[in-house]
């Protein structure tokens, strides 16, 4: 009762507990949610606030941008050059701002990507086009295509009066806009949203809302919603506000769940430490409660097993006897007497030794003294003689107590256990002698796989002794022993463990057999028990089998059928031959199977034809019952005519053979046919060499007459009239025989070849006869032999100029270069091959690399080698000894040779050639090795001179490498921005102003610092590389130049390879256009070498950037060998003197000078400007102005600037006085 009221107490406080905790967290869940409302209210209202300010800041600038544009024809209101971006750097978030034209076309735009583009269908252009009003207009924002962002599109109308002219119109980006925006964990649900109605334009944060709008949730305004999210991420705490007078709204949500987070751990955590409380009041109340069951249930157990123990000791059969500490008895069961004949109330109080009165009281003396010294149980058997009972067997169980001083004597009557034993012993006995004596090898497993009982056979019938196979080894490990052995060749451990598990698995006896690896043949049946175990037999079955295979083989090698029927006309056995002959396959023929069944089967597919099953059963009786052997000849439904002979047996059954015998009756006029319409010849000859037959061919491949080769003719008979009848011409007939006799019996395929007298060539294919004989095929092979000599020769040549190929040369050097014999590799191309080709088409190209092919080799002497590798590359192999003098000989014939002009289809083509040699093994100990090295060679001779030869050296390797290197680091440079440009003002000599700036380029490497351009440009403009470069030149400086005052041009070097790129054209443009520069701001300066060979493409590149508007200057004037001839061929605005002729004159040069005054002339006769290079002192300046040049350039004028450190850059305009005092201060500044 007690119990009861303590457990009523603390359940009342545990639910007062548990209702202060669910009011404390009510409280906490209301105020987590108005916490959160406060904050998102504010973050949408920061938002909004700061979008409508930017609205209205981009609205001020389209407004000022409207107002300060200017009218341009043709083109139409346009804004200042510099005001687009000017506004753009001031507006953050607005991603371009672009003026459109009256027709909707971007004429300009802070974006270079969208000038030109149409924007006529935009929805903005149509609104502010259709409107009579200059208001803004703020369109729905849209997704850019290009860069996947949304962007909000403004804009305001440009009129001129009342007529649309344009508009300007800006691109704000809402992902600019904020800090706060960015500020978002994306980890976090927390996302804004901005919205124009119900559709959702932009999202920011981590909620990932696939959903495009948020249909009826009427989040306009300024307000608080919960709602459900249309995605699935559940609800979700919205506060929104609108975006001043735009129809934007911006959203600001965070989804319930994680607005709980922190109310939900308080929750769980205030649950479970209410439930531990609980818990712990529980079990305390739970443990005294235990504590008292736990005595009251002691004493009963005391009682019970008291009670339990005298009825044990009474009813017990064991012999049970306590012992005190003198051993005396205690006490004593009932059952010694039933089992000893002993009177229990005899021994109280006796001595053990006496009360017993048994033999062998001495063991269990013994078992007393070992059990108290041990202090624990002993064990022991004991055999007593007794009169009326015989021999009892007891095993005693010994234990002394130390607590109660006593000993305990448990004796166990194991009389009958001793009987059975001894008759198992016996039957184990027996049955050994039966297991050893079994003519199959035995074995019995567990389930676990290990082996219970094998007799020796099990071991011996696998070479193994039999104490190698002894119970509870593993089958693992047994079969593992017999593959180390070599007997389970093939087979792993693991594949015949899951042999065995499928078969135990089927519960079903299985047989097989097994091939060993020394040959003999084990029948081996598994017998699964149901424990899981198995029984396994193992039985030589070697020479059975060997005769049955070779049953099978004779009965399946026969030409007959064979087939064995008993007195019940059940097949016994048959062949395959059988089966197949009646259109039947093995499994329609199986022993067991009646005649009737077979019979039916050949009616039912067409076999026999005209006859019924009972008809043939009814005439196969007849047949057996005479017990003699009969023939029959049967037409079957295909055609086809089977001889059948039945042999009865004396028990009713009977023997038949089947053969199909129908190719026997047509057989010689088919082989006839055959053998006449072969197309090779056939001949049969017999052991004596004498003809037995030969087909129609071969008499025609011999020329033989029909009616002297009949059957007996000798062998030497035929070749006698071939060698007199003109076949074999010259030859010995005799000789020939003995030689072809050899020829073949040296074959092992029995084939030789023979060549006639005219020519032709025969194949002759020679197979023995069993008796002697022999059997040949003679086949015309001629123009086999020909067109494979002809394939072979066009696999190791060049089509075109019959020379050896690559494939024939690298065969030749990989055989030297194997044996390091000395050659010589000259590795050479063609010189100006291309614009043959070009210009006069790849006909005359093909006939020019023929008549090359001619006099490389008219240079070579006799075993040298010259391939054509390809293209207009060739190579040369020298052999012999020294090599360096031969290989400097044959170079110099080569060049002579190739310098000649040559003459076709009436164009004289003058070529040349470069070679480059490296000698092996020197050089190279291999193919690739010794190419590689004559190839840089090459490049080295094309370098410093074409139309020279240059041997390999070391150090080309390490100049490869360099280049490679530069090549590398000058592509690094272009990605990294290591490039940049100076510009070095050109003033005009007469008013002192900067009429122009050169753009030179510069290159800071990461490493070396400050690299010269003599260092690099000459590379770049060999690798290609120039045509990069120079466009981002170009690019860099016109966007430069479109900053500087309007009458200072810009000069620009245009490389030689740049000016014949494909596209030189539209990189000009596209520079000109990017920058707004005007085109007659530009100047572009080429070389003499660039107008080299009067290139058309060139002209007509250079032509079509003249009539852009952009200037052409000839740079370098005079220093090449036809300067005056190039200012006929294309219109320059202006010559630039190389510095070379500047110095010559301060040194006193007369030549010099006349030249320099020569050019001056020639500039203002032709109206061109003349610029001299290389002014750096005051008198070199007079002597200019003296002869009237127009502009000069150098350092005494001014080094190369940085952009910033222009004149105009620092707000000066750059003029100097040409006294030379003001130069000087001038160039000081400078």
């Amino acid at each position: 009762m007690r119990r009861h009221g303590r457990l009523v107490a603390g359940s009342v406080a545990a639910v007062g507990v548990l209702a202060l905790f669910c009011l404390y967290m009510h409280h906490q869940y209301v105020s987590a949610i108005e916490r959160s409302r406060r904050d998102l209210q504010g973050l949408a209202y920061a938002l909004s606030e700061h979008l409508e300010d930017l609205v209205k800041a981009v609205d001020f600038s389209l407004t000022r941008l409207v107002e300060r544009s200017v009218h341009c024809q043709p083109i139409g209101i346009m804004a200042r050059p510099d005001a687009l971006p000017e506004a753009q750097r001031i507006l953050r978030g607005v991603q371009s701002i672009s003026v459109l034209n009256q027709s909707g076309e971007v004429i300009q735009s802070t974006w270079r990507a969208a000038l030109g583009m149409d924007r006529s269908n935009s929805t903005v252009f149509k609104t502010l086009q259709s409107s009579g009003t200059n208001a803004m207009v703020l369109d729905s924002p849209f997704q850019s295509v290009l860069t996947g962002k949304v962007l909000i599109p403004m804009g305001r109308r440009l009129s001129s009066g009342s007529d649309f002219c344009g508009a300007v119109v800006a691109l704000i980006e809402p992902e600019r806009l904020s800090p706060i925006y960015l500020s978002l964990d994306a980890g976090t649900s927390r996302t804004v949203w901005l919205l124009r109605g119900e559709k959702i334009v932009a999202r920011f944060g981590g909620l990932d809302n696939s959903s495009p709008t948020l249909p009826g949730q009427g989040l306009s305004g300024t307000g608080f919603k919960i709602i459900t999210d249309p995605s699935g991420a559940g609800d979700l705490l919205v506060a929104h506000d609108a975006v001043g007078e735009t129809p934007l709204t911006i959203a600001t949500a965070v989804t319930l769940a994680d607005v709980l987070a922190d109310w939900r751990r308080d929750l769980y955590f205030g649950l479970f430490s209410f439930t531990c409380v609980g818990l712990l009041a529980f079990l305390a109340i739970r443990i005294q409660h235990r504590e008292q069951s736990k005595a009251a249930l002691r004493d009963a157990e005391l009682k019970r097993q008291s009670e339990a123990r005298r009825i044990l000791f009474e009813t017990s059969l064991d012999i049970i006897l306590v012992l005190s500490e003198d051993r005396r008895v205690l006490q004593v069961s009932p059952s010694i007497e039933s089992r000893l004949g002993i009177a229990p109330s005899s021994m109280i109080g006796q001595p053990f030794s006496e009360a017993l009165g048994l033999g062998h009281v001495r063991d269990i003396e013994a078992g007393l003294d070992r059990a108290r010294d041990s202090n624990a149980m002993h064990d022991l058997e004991t055999c007593l003689a007794i009169e009326d009972c015989g021999k009892v067997w007891l095993s005693w169980s010994i234990v002394w107590s130390e607590s109660v001083r006593n000993y305990f004597l448990i004796g166990h009557d194991r009389t009958d256990v001793k009987a059975r034993e001894e008759q198992l012993v016996t039957q184990n006995h027996r049955l050994d002698a039966a297991l050893e004596n079994m003519s199959q090898a035995l074995a019995m497993f567990d389930k676990d796989g290990r082996l219970l009982v094998a007799n020796d056979k099990f071991a011996t019938s696998y070479g193994q002794r039999p104490d190698e196979v002894k119970p509870g080894m593993l089958f693992t490990d047994i079969v593992a022993r017999r593959i180390e052995l070599g007997l389970y060749k093939g087979d792993t451990v693991e594949k015949l463990q899951a042999h065995m598990h499928q078969i135990i698995a089927r519960q079903t006896e299985t047989s097989f057999l097994r091939k060993l690896g020394d040959g003999r043949t084990m029948a081996i049946s598994i017998q699964p028990q149901p424990d899981g175990g198995w029984v396994a037999t193992h039985l030589d079955v070697t020479d059975k089998e060997v005769l049955r295979e070779h049953l099978d083989t004779a009965l399946n090698n026969m030409a007959q059928g064979l087939a064995m029927f008993d007195k019940d006309q059940r097949l016994v056995l048959s062949n395959e031959k059988f089966a197949s002959m009646y259109g039947q396959s093995p499994n329609d023929v199986k022993p067991g199977m009646h005649l009737g069944e077979l019979i039916a089967h050949r009616i039912a597919n067409g076999t026999y034809v005209g006859t019924t099953v009972e008809e043939v059963l009814e005439k196969m009786r007849e047949r057996v019952s005479r017990q003699k052997v009969s023939y029959i000849t049967g037409k079957m439904g295909d055609g086809r005519t089977i001889a059948v002979a039945i042999q009865p047996k004396p028990d009713g059954g009977w023997v038949s053979t089947h053969l199909d015998i129908t190719e026997r009756e047509s057989l010689n006029d088919r082989l006839d046919a055959a053998i006449n319409n072969m197309a090779q010849g056939l001949v049969m000859f017999d052991a004596n060499q004498r003809l037995v037959l030969c087909n129609t061919r071969y008499l025609e491949l011999y020329e033989l007459p029909k009616e002297m080769v009949q059957p007996g003719i000798h062998v030497l008979d035929i070749l006698r009239h071939c060698t007199n009848g003109g076949v074999y011409a010259g030859r010995d007939a005799d000789q020939m025989y003995e030689a072809t006799r050899q020829q073949v019996s040296a074959s092992r395929t029995g084939y030789y070849e023979t060549r006639l007298s005219d020519g032709r060539i025969y194949g002759v294919s020679v197979r023995p006869m069993g008796e002697g004989g022999l059997v040949a095929t003679h086949e015309d092979i001629t123009e086999r032999r020909r067109i494979e000599a002809k394939i072979a020769h066009l696999a190791h040549h060049d089509a075109l100029t019959d020379l050896p190929n690559r494939a024939l040369l690298r065969k030749h050097l990989e055989a030297s270069c194997a044996s390091r014999s000395p050659l010589g590799v000259l590795y050479l191309d063609l010189d100006r091959f291309k614009p043959v080709n070009d210009t006069l088409g790849h006909a005359v190209g093909d006939k020019l690399l023929r008549a090359v092919a001619e006099r490389l080799k008219s240079c070579l002497r006799d075993g040298d080698l010259v391939a054509r590798l390809g293209g207009d590359e060739f190579a040369v192999l020298v052999y012999g000894t020294e090599l360096h003098v031969a290989a400097t000989a044959i170079s110099r014939r080569i060049i002579t040779a190739l310098n000649t002009p040559f003459d076709i289809d009436g164009h004289v083509l003058s070529i040349g050639t470069s070679i480059g040699i490296a000698i092996a093994p020197n050089d190279g100990e291999d193919a690739d090795q010794v190419l590689k090295n004559a190839d840089l060679a090459l490049y080295a001779a094309k370098t410093e001179h074409r139309g020279t030869f240059s041997f390999f050296e070391k150090s080309m390797n390490e100049r490869l490498m360099a280049s490679q290197i530069l090549e590398l680091e000058l592509r690094n440079a272009l990605v990294n921005k290591e490039f940049f440009i100076e510009y070095q003002p050109i003033y005009d000599l007469a008013t002192g102003e900067i009429s122009a700036c050169e753009a030179l380029l510069r290159w800071k490497h990461p490493r070396k610092g400050r690299v010269p351009p003599i260092d690099f440009i000459p590379h770049a403009e060999q690798t290609g590389l120039i045509v990069e470069i120079g466009a981002w030149v170009l690019h860099e400086a016109c966007a430069e130049a479109a900053t500087w005052p309007s009458h200072v041009k810009l000069a620009v070097n245009l490389s030689p390879v740049q000016a014949r790129a494909p596209g030189i054209v539209n990189v000009v443009k596209q520079a000109l256009d990017a920058s707004w520069l005007p085109p007659e701001r530009l100047e572009l300066e080429i070389t003499e070498t660039t107008l080299l060979g009067n290139n058309e493409q060139t002209l007509r590149a250079l032509s079509e950037i003249y009539a852009l508007g952009a200037h052409i200057a000839l740079d370098d004037f005079g220093t090449g060998y036809s300067s005056l001839s190039y200012l006929q061929i294309f219109p320059f605005h202006k010559i630039k003197v190389d510095r070379s002729f500047i110095s010559a004159v301060q040194e006193g040069n007369p030549v010099s000078h006349a030249l320099l005054r020569t050019i001056a002339f020639l500039g203002t006769a032709l109206g061109m400007v003349t610029t001299v290079e290389g002014v750096e002192t005051e008198e070199q300046l007079a002597y200019l102005r003296q002869e009237k040049f127009d502009q000069g350039q150098g350092y005494y004028f001014s080094r190369p600037l940085a952009p910033e450190a222009l004149p105009w850059h620092a707000n000066k305009d750059g003029r100097i006085d040409l006294n030379a005092a003001a130069i000087a201060e001038t160039k000081d500044v400078a």
